[in-house]
C-alpha cells in the first residue's frame, strides 16, 4: 500500500483530480528472503499537483524452523546393541545433519546409523539443520546414551577354548584342548563374515585386519568339545 501527502485542505485522492500510480517491485510470492525495492509507474497529479514518488523497500525475512526427533532408545544400553538408526526431520523439509560430539571411540557413524565399537562410556549425537537463504538455522538437538558392558563380554577362557587378546586390534589367538575343526566369524546382526574349515590343529591365529571396529562372535568347533562361542571386540 501507499499514501499521499501534500493535499490542500479539504482535498484528497477522490476529489483532487490526482490519478494513483501503480506499485512495482521485483519481488514475488516465490522470492527468496532478502530486500527488494518498491517503485511506482504511471499516475497523474492533475492540474494542481505534481507527483513525486518516494520509493520504498520490501524486506522478506527468513522463516524459522525446528528439528522433529523422537527415539525409543533408552539411555542405558549394552555394548552388544545392534546398529542404531535415528530418524529426524526439519519442519522446513531441509535435510538434517547427524554428528558425533562425544564418544567417537564408542560409536562409528554412517549417515544416521551408529554402530557400537564394543567400548563403554557415554556417547552424544547432535542433530542439526544449518538453514539456507530462506530459513534460519534450527536449534540443534542432542541425544546421549550410556553404553554398558554386557555380562560375559570381558576377556575369558574356558577349559576347552581360549581367545586372546580380547579386545584385539588385528589378530586373535585361538587355542583349544582338542583339534579345531572350524572357526566362524559372525557380526552382531548374525551375518557370517568368515568360515575356516579343515584346520586339524589345536591353535590358530585369526586375522581381523580387514574388519571394522566393533563386536563380533567367534565360534570354534572342536573335535571333542563341540562348539564354543566367544564375544570379541575389535578396536
Amino acid at each position: 500500500t501507499f499514501s499521499f501527502d501534500g493535499f490542500k485542505v479539504g482535498e484528497n485522492i477522490s476529489n483532487s483530480g490526482v490519478t494513483s500510480p501503480s506499485i512495482t517491485t521485483s519481488a514475488s510470492q516465490n522470492s527468496d528472503a532478502g530486500s527488494y525495492s518498491i517503485g511506482f509507474t504511471g499516475g497523474d497529479g492533475g492540474s494542481h499537483y505534481a507527483l513525486n514518488p518516494v520509493n520504498g523497500l520490501l524486506t522478506i525475512k527468513k522463516a524459522n524452523q525446528k528439528i522433529q526427533f523422537e527415539s525409543s532408545l533408552p539411555y542405558n544400553i549394552s555394548n552388544d546393541t545392534p546398529p542404531i538408526t535415528f530418524q529426524a526431520e526439519s519442519s522446513s523439509g531441509l535435510p538434517v545433519i547427524f554428528q558425533i560430539i562425544e564418544g567417537a571411540d564408542i560409536v562409528t557413524q554412517n549417515g544416521s546409523t551408529f554402530t557400537l565399537t564394543g567400548k563403554t562410556g557415554i556417547a552424544t549425537i547432535r542433530i542439526e539443520q544449518p538453514g539456507n537463504i530462506n530459513y534460519n538455522a534450527a536449534n540443534s538437538v542432542d541425544r546421549s546414551f550410556k553404553v554398558n558392558l554386557v555380562l560375559g563380554l570381558e576377556p575369558k577362557t574356558s577349559a576347552f577354548v581360549s581367545m586372546s587378546p580380547n579386545p584385539t586390534q588385528s589378530e586373535l589367538y585361538i587355542k583349544a584342548s582338542s583339534i579345531i575343526k572350524s572357526i566362524t566369524l559372525i557380526d552382531m546382526l548374525g551375518k557370517q563374515l568368515n568360515h575356516i574349515e579343515n584346520l586339524s590343529a589345536t591353535e590358530y591365529h585369526l586375522n581381523l585386519i580387514n574388519y571394522n571396529q566393533g563386536m563380533y562372535l567367534v565360534s570354534v568347533a572342536t573335535e571333542n568339545e563341540g562348539i564354543v562361542t566367544h564375544r570379541i571386540v575389535l578396536e
